[in-house]
């Protein structure tokens, strides 16, 4: 796979600075903000999911905080310093 071709959700706290970036680098950016600001948790990596999109997010406890049965196969990602 092209890393161009990988689809991101950012989460509502990572930022709008990184939405631009990824886009600007040629990546499929979708953001929470433009979703639903206010989903909870579980439906936001329920969508990332279904969406086929790496879920990126500040929050560990995001994933601590959910109980999905499966879990969903999706990766979960953390940027620091952009």
């Amino acid at each position: 796979m092209n890393d161009r071709n990988l689809k991101f959700l950012v989460d509502v706290g990572v930022g709008a600075k990184v939405e631009e970036w990824l886009r600007n680098n040629g990546f499929d950016v979708q953001a929470i903000r433009d979703i639903d600001p206010r989903m909870d948790d579980t439906a936001i990596l329920n969508t990332a999911a279904s969406l086929g999109r790496i879920f990126i997010s500040f929050l560990s406890a995001v994933i601590a905080s959910t109980r999905l049965h499966p879990p969903p196969t999706l990766m979960v990602a953390a940027i620091a310093g952009v």
